[in-house]
């Protein structure tokens, strides 16, 4: 696993991001953002529709925790999960990404036949003791299917989520238009 790293090290050096990794041989989770953010640089994503949804969500593999918003005229549903356990499921409604929880208390369902566009953007906490990372799924009509907000413990992000995070938005756009 040493190698591993001292190798992906190396490699991010040779091609100039060696920035990037910092502290990324004592910190694992920032470390696989780093190699993430890596592969991402390196993989094209002139990809479109389902297939560019789908790069991006696996992508989204190493957010670490995101807070999950889904809004409708009755309720308002919000959980903390991950992007990790994502899985890709064709049902007779459409295509599902599939979330899920190691510990079964989180479960997301994402219809990606429904998601027109993507949108990232940051605005301050409503207290102002932090900025927000927000990325929105948004249907054909710009209406938003589901939100992922990084999360913040004590107005804290997990180290390397938020420099992860704008490596997405920088690779991928703020807007993506998918279909």
């Amino acid at each position: 696993m040493r190698a591993g790293i001292i190798i992906a090290a190396l490699l991010a050096q040779a091609l100039g991001v060696a920035a990037f990794f910092g502290a990324a041989l004592t910190a694992p989770s920032r470390h696989l953002r780093a190699a993430s953010a890596l592969r991402m640089m390196t993989v094209s994503i002139d990809l479109k529709g389902k297939e560019r949804l789908q790069k991006y969500l696996k992508d989204c593999e190493l957010l670490g925790p995101v807070r999950f918003v889904s809004m409708n005229d009755g309720a308002i549903l919000e959980a903390v999960g991950s992007f990790e356990n994502l899985r890709f499921n064709d049902l007779e409604k459409g295509t599902y990404a599939t979330l899920s929880g190691d510990d079964e208390g989180f479960e997301c369902h994402l219809n990606i036949d429904r998601v027109n566009g993507i949108t990232m953007l940051t605005k301050p906490a409503k207290d102002a003791s932090h900025d927000l990372y927000i990325t929105r799924f948004v249907d054909a009509e710009g209406k938003t299917v589901l939100s992922a907000m990084l999360q913040a413990e004590g107005g804290q992000y997990e180290e390397g989520a938020v420099a992860y995070w704008t490596k997405l938005r920088e690779a991928f756009g703020a807007e993506q238009k998918l279909q």
